[in-house]
C-alpha cells in the first residue's frame, strides 16, 4: 500500500533537506549567492514542518 502524499514528504524530508545543502554548497563555491539564499530559504520552510510529525 502506498502512503499518502504527505506522509511520503515528511518521510523524504531528511533526504530532501539533505540534498538542497548539498545545492547549496555547491553553489556557494561556484559563488551563486542569490541561489545559495533561495535554497536555504527553502530549508528553513521545511525544518518547521519536519518537527510536527
Amino acid at each position: 500500500m502506498t502512503l499518502p502524499l504527505p506522509e511520503r514528504i515528511t518521510a523524504d524530508l531528511p533526504v530532501i533537506i539533505e540534498d538542497l545543502l548539498v545545492q547549496a554548497s555547491t553553489l556557494s563555491a561556484a559563488g551563486s549567492d542569490a541561489a545559495v539564499d533561495e535554497l536555504l530559504d527553502q530549508i528553513v520552510e521545511l525544518q518547521p514542518v519536519r518537527g510536527e510529525v
